[in-house]
This record gives C-alpha cells, sequence and structure tokens, in this order.
C-alpha cells in the first residue's frame, strides 16, 4: 500500500475509534440500548471494510481478529441495560479503542517517515498491557465457554503483537546504547 493509502485508512480507523467511543459513552452513561444498536451496525460496517483491506495484503492476524470481533458485537453486545457480559463488552471495546489511537500515533509516524521513538514504542506498548489486562479479567468474568474461546483467540493475539513490539523496543534501545 501507498503512504497515502494507508494514511486514507488510518484517518477511517480514527473516524471509526471517534464514533465508536461516544456510542459505547452514550450506552455506558443512558442503558439506552438504541446506541448499541448503532454502534453494532457502524463497528460491523468498518470491520467488514477493514476486512477487505487486510484480505487484499493477506494480514492473516488481522483477518481472524477482524472476524471474531464482528461475530462478537453482533451476538454478545447487549440488548438491554442488565445484561451484565454485554455492558462489560461494551466496557472492553471502549477501552481498546480508546487504545487504538496510541497504536496509530506509532502508524501515522511511519507512513509519513518520521522517526519512531522509544517514547512511540513505549507508549503503545503501556497500551497492550492494558488490552491483556482487560482480556483476562474478561476472562475471569465471563461464564459462557464459547466467550472465553472467543477472548483467548483474541487475547492471543495481544500476546502476539505485545512480543514484536517488544523486540522493536529492545532493537531501539540497543541503538541507543550504541551511539
Amino acid at each position: 500500500m501507498r503512504n497515502i493509502d494507508n494514511i486514507s485508512k488510518l484517518v477511517n480507523s480514527c473516524i471509526n475509534v471517534s464514533v465508536s467511543t461516544i456510542f459505547c459513552l452514550l450506552y455506558l452513561v443512558s442503558y439506552n440500548t438504541s446506541y448499541v444498536f448503532v454502534l453494532r451496525k457502524l463497528s460491523i460496517g468498518f470491520y467488514l471494510y477493514d476486512l477487505v483491506l487486510v484480505t487484499k495484503l493477506r494480514q492473516y492476524v488481522f483477518i481472524i481478529h477482524h472476524l471474531l470481533t464482528i461475530y462478537s458485537m453482533n451476538k454478545w453486545l447487549p440488548n438491554h441495560g442488565g445484561d451484565f457480559e454485554g455492558n462489560l463488552l461494551v466496557m472492553k471495546y471502549l477501552i481498546l479503542e480508546t487504545g487504538n489511537l496510541l497504536i496509530y500515533r506509532v502508524s501515522y509516524k511511519k507512513y509519513i517517515s518520521v522517526n519512531i521513538t522509544l517514547n512511540d514504542l513505549m507508549f503503545e506498548f503501556y497500551n497492550m498491557i492494558i488490552r491483556i489486562i482487560v482480556a483476562i479479567y474478561c476472562m475471569c468474568v465471563v461464564k459462557d465457554t464459547e466467550k472465553l474461546y472467543v477472548l483467548a483467540v483474541l487475547l492471543s493475539g495481544a500476546l502476539l503483537w505485545t512480543k514484536k513490539l517488544i523486540v522493536q523496543i529492545m532493537n531501539e534501545i540497543k541503538q541507543i546504547n550504541s551511539r
């Protein structure tokens, strides 16, 4: 993908994060499931759009992530305010979507050929640690076996991404030490 295509995709992703955050917050404040209905439709639409792009690029981890996210949003977002596990999923989605902004910051720098600093990588690393903690917490609270399996696969993706990030951080530290 050319950089302009990447930046376009990044802008779409930032718009999705902003809209998702607004609808998650509106739901969590009011427990009005109309917000969940809109959140579900907009988010699934975005993930389907992005699924086409990651499929073309053969980014298999993202393909699995997107399919599982679409499945879980369609099946498990709450239908009423008292749905504890559904509300937990909305909260998890809110935390993870807002955390994407840290990842997008690094991606943007990469696309415009600006040096990615150790601080950038550390922000992204902290974000991944929060994602892992949230996923583990959800796995401890959720009772449904099917949800546990989906969360376990999503957690595995976060762990793989974190491992890759740790390698980048270590390489950056080596470069700093060699100067």
